[in-house]
């Protein structure tokens, strides 16, 4: 295993931990303010989106 699939196998748990977080501020956000709920949606798909694509690169570093 090299050193850039251990770099971002431990990125990639830490961007999913960001983004469950994420999700429970929008989860509170809902019955608030409807414009911050919006904005905190789409923080909690582009977390995931991160994360995935870290998780990708992890995984195709280390079949390479």
């Amino acid at each position: 295993m090299s050193d850039d699939s251990l770099y971002h196998g431990t990125t990639a748990i830490l961007y999913m931990s960001a983004a469950v977080l994420q999700v429970h501020s929008t989860i509170v956000s809902e019955t608030q303010n409807l414009t911050n709920y919006f904005i905190n949606t789409t923080a909690s798909l582009f977390a995931f989106i991160t994360t995935l694509l870290y998780i990708l690169h992890a995984f195709s570093n280390y079949y390479h």
